[in-house]
């Protein structure tokens, strides 16, 4: 039997398949006849067990899906089945096996081109002598052209439908104004005493008959070349025709007119061209009036910055022009729907914007839609703060038909209110600063005051006595005790007013490094930190330590300002270690997002828990006071790294080592 007397067969008589397929297949699924002939055939064809499980394909099956006998047994099936189809598809088909009754649908599958097709599918039972179903036979015929065709009738039935609407609504409008019938093979037109009227001609010629050139010799002169164009082309591709321009009236004024019709061919050629005149005339000029106020709107805007955007619910239609685009970083050309919104707006934003954007759709609240909120660009990634307004439109039954409303981008001004709550933070920290070194400063000057105060009165005092003294031989004990007291007595002064004199010198340097301007330039931080650490190496040499600089990351900064963190850092290294070891002092760095981390390690003598809150603060040292200093080392590192955004920190352990951090922008930007 051939492959097409086997089709023939199986679609003449699906029910008597049932019983007659054990003759085709010779009582066994690996007759070589049948397999044979199974795969020649042009649909697919399997068989399944009587509970569904399918046991073989045809070859046309696995062509068409790319798959393989092990992939598709049983229901491997289900994996080249549209998954939104998929469980309607199992529901049927179990139906099937519970009732024993043929199976009959269409549903896509996919090909091994990854595309979906639709296909018919046919499941018969094949029945043991006492009914009962031992085999299904289903075969899956591709109708991609025959669903193809019912699109299109239905598109064209719909197309039908919609013409005749509103050839009713303009009739029940009195719209139109006049109406024609173009016998094509004789270009004869007959026209009513409306159209006649309308296009400026003699009624009675329009009753007899006018051929198209007559017609059309009132149309205005620079609408005749498209006119001629559009009914060309409705006579070559048939159907409806709708066009609109301007006739001269019998009183020379010319008016818009709408021409609406339909060509009508017979064996490929057009033999009939009937339509209606609509006047559209008033609408036209209002049509142009609103192009006029709306580009005066776009000009408005366009110079004010102000976007403007339009969502309409029912048909999923967003309407964004360049600027709000802009705001979404999304191209002039990329088509757009409402998940661009959604996807777009900052992720911290978007629960707030959401629940507003759906208020004022709610016809229950109709909200006022005014939000602020931040987008990620959706090509360029950049964030952006906008300010959005709008309110929902609605209709009679309470639907939520349109929302309307502006966008703008306050990016700058966002940014410069981050700037002004930075700036004020900055200016609270410094007050409190202020106050700390105030207490600092008097607290650390009267100590020296009252000692110059308290030795200068002594000296005050024992001012006579001394006299006396001063008459005396020098070798006398008390001329020589009176000079021991007043040399003592000096030394106290000398002393005090050099502490006070040092006090005052480290006040002044840390406010003069404040007011100087900061240059941010590329820094080869490794070299940087080399030269400072090679600057110093007297001192770690004779304190028989060393220092070792790994490769550090690059950045942006102030040369001067760098070379002063981490050269303070670098020297308190080396002051505070413990002569009990050899000294090591380490420096390396990572990258960490936009930062920079720099590490200053050493092995030294440690700061205590109790001590390390206040060892960034003016005047105050950890530890021993057996190194000279006026403790602002610190306090100057922690200054210039808030000028450049930037921070320090620090882990320590008493008799450990201390490890400093630095963290900086990679690209510094100072502050004010």
């Amino acid at each position: 039997m051939s492959s097409r007397e086997f089709v023939r067969r199986f679609w003449r008589n699906q029910t008597s398949l049932a019983y007659d397929l054990p003759d085709l297949v010779a009582g066994t699924l690996d007759d070589r006849d049948f397999r044979l002939l199974a795969d020649g055939i042009p649909m697919l064809c399997w068989i399944a067990n009587g509970d569904g499980y399918i046991v073989w394909y045809n070859r046309r099956w696995h062509e068409y899906c790319g798959s393989t006998p092990e992939q598709m047994e049983g229901w491997g099936w289900q994996s080249v089945h549209d998954p939104e189809q998929l469980s309607s598809v199992m529901e049927r088909w179990q139906a099937s096996i519970a009732t024993g009754e043929p199976f009959e649908m269409t549903f896509p599958l996919r090909g091994a081109d990854g595309l979906f097709r639709p296909f018919l599918t046919r499941i018969q039972p094949m029945r043991d002598a006492s009914g009962k179903v031992r085999r299904w036979f289903g075969v899956n015929m591709e109708v991609s052209a025959q669903v193809e065709a019912e699109q299109a009738l239905r598109a064209s039935e719909m197309q039908a439908r919609a013409d005749a609407e509103r050839v009713q609504l303009a009739l029940a409008a009195g719209a139109i104004i006049g109406t024609w019938v173009w016998d094509i093979p004789s270009n004869r037109f007959t026209v009513d005493e409306n159209f006649a009227h309308n296009f400026g001609l003699d009624p009675s010629l329009g009753r007899e008959g006018l051929s198209l050139e007559q017609v059309t010799m009132t149309v205005h002169p620079e609408d005749q070349a498209g006119l001629a164009a559009v009914i060309q082309e409705a006579l070559t591709s048939g159907g409806s025709y709708a066009h609109q321009y301007r006739v001269r009236r019998r009183d020379g004024v010319y008016r818009w007119i709408e021409a609406n019709g339909r060509v009508e061919q017979r064996d490929g050629r057009p033999v009939r061209f009937p339509g209606v005149l609509l006047d559209v005339h008033e609408r036209r000029a209002a049509e142009a009036a609103l192009r006029d106020t709306e580009e005066q709107l776009r000009l408005a805007t366009q110079f004010a910055e102000i976007g403007f955007w339009d969502y309409d619910p029912v048909n999923d239609v967003l309407v964004w022009p360049p600027l709000v685009r802009k705001m979404f970083g999304v191209a002039e050309d990329a088509a757009i729907t409402i998940a661009d919104f959604y996807e777009g707006v900052h992720p911290d934003d978007s629960e707030a914007t959401n629940a507003a954007f759906a208020a004022a759709a709610d016809p229950v609240q109709r909200a006022l839609y005014d939000v602020e909120y931040r987008t990620i660009g959706k090509n360029d990634g950049v964030v952006r703060w906008v300010a959005a307004k709008g309110r929902g439109l609605f209709d009679a039954s309470g639907r939520c038909v349109r929302l309307i409303g502006t966008a703008i981008d306050i990016s700058d001004r966002k940014a410069a209110e981050a700037r002004l709550r930075d700036l004020n933070e900055r200016l609270e920290v410094a007050n409190e600063e202020i106050k700390r070194y105030a207490h600092v400063v008097s607290h650390d000057l009267r100590a020296p005051l009252v000692n110059i105060m308290g030795f200068a009165q002594e000296l005050q005092s024992l001012r006579e006595e001394m006299f006396d003294a001063g008459r005396l031989p020098k070798s006398d004990p008390v001329r020589q005790q009176a000079e021991r007291d007043f040399d003592e007595s000096l030394s106290f002064i000398r002393a005090a007013t050099q502490k006070m004199d040092g006090l005052i010198s480290a006040i002044l340097k840390v406010s003069r490094h404040g007011q100087q301007p900061l240059h941010p330039e590329p820094l080869d931080m490794s070299a940087l930190v080399q030269k400072l650490a090679d600057a110093i190496r007297h001192q770690t040499e004779t304190a028989g330590a060393i220092i070792e600089v790994a490769p550090l990351p690059r950045l942006v900064a102030d040369p001067l300002a760098i070379g002063q963190i981490f050269g303070n850092l670098l020297d308190n290294a080396v002051k505070y270690l413990d002569p009990a070891r050899p000294g090591r002092i380490a420096i390396t760095g990572e990258e960490r997002g936009r930062d920079v981390l720099f590490h200053v390690a050493d092995n030294g003598r440690g700061i205590r828990p109790e001590d390390q809150a206040r060892v960034f603060e003016l005047f105050q040292r950890a530890g021993k006071p057996d190194q000279p200093g006026e403790g602002i080392g610190l306090a100057h590192v922690k200054s210039l790294l808030g000028r450049l955004n930037g921070s320090i920190s620090l882990t320590s352990e008493a008799g450990v080592g201390t490890t400093f951090t630095v963290t900086l922008p990679r690209v510094a930007q100072a502050s004010p």
